[in-house]
């Protein structure tokens, strides 16, 4: 609805969706997006804690050893006891989370190299598909012809279609689904390093793809 707003007040709305990574909103966006997967990634640590915590998924490194805290921490009266003590502190804090730490920090970069992706395809195809960038003494009409025969072509929906399943939103609903039905803990569990699969598999699919796509309309520009 925003980017509606936006067209519609600038007078571009004919143009459509154009990505335009430079403009103010893009960036509120993604600040936003941003925000709100910081604050779901802390959830589902507390979570993750509170599972571990209870004993209803086993851990074996979570429990605090004395000799461990008196080696970090060995004096309490001076600065430096003071200092050790803080540091104490932290560490016990990693020992207590570093589980969920690590777990959510997978699924965090899953989303980020998701987003990357998703964004670079998205800038990328819509450069070599629906934007006239060569110029001189170029054959513009099979140029047009090239670029919307490679958008009705059937590996061009096949890159969308697939690009909607992995997409960073599309992960998202997955996560909330999961909460809908209890589920958020096996869900993240199952997903810490198998999740980094398809957007990986769908980018080097999507890569080779628009390297065809940029070959082709190079050739029909100076054909």
């Amino acid at each position: 609805l925003d980017g509606s707003i936006y067209r519609e007040r600038s007078h571009s709305h004919a143009i459509g969706h154009v990505a335009n990574p430079s403009s103010f909103g893009w960036a509120v966006d993604g600040v936003c997006d941003g925000f709100g997967d910081i604050l779901r990634f802390i959830a589902f640590g507390l979570v993750l804690h509170k599972m571990f915590g209870n004993g209803k998924i086993s851990s074996s490194g979570y429990q605090l050893m004395d000799i461990e805290t008196n080696i970090i921490c060995p004096s309490r009266g001076s600065e430096a006891g003071i200092c050790r003590r803080y540091l104490g502190r932290l560490y016990q804090f990693w020992l207590n989370y570093r589980r969920p730490i690590l777990i959510m920090m997978c699924i965090s970069l899953q989303s980020l190299v998701s987003s990357i992706l998703w964004n670079y395809f998205m800038i990328s195809y819509h450069t070599v598909l629906e934007t006239d960038q060569y110029a001189g003494d170029i054959n513009y009409r099979e140029i047009v012809k090239t670029q919307s025969d490679i958008l009705k072509s059937s590996p061009m929906w096949m890159v969308c279609y697939f690009w909607r399943l992995v997409n960073p939103q599309n992960m998202t609903q997955l996560q909330l689904l999961a909460i809908l039905y209890g589920k958020e803990v096996d869900f993240l569990l199952s997903i810490q390093l198998l999740g980094f699969l398809p957007p990986i598999i769908v980018g080097m699919g999507s890569y080779m793809h628009l390297q065809i796509a940029v070959h082709a309309v190079r050739e029909a520009a100076f054909s």
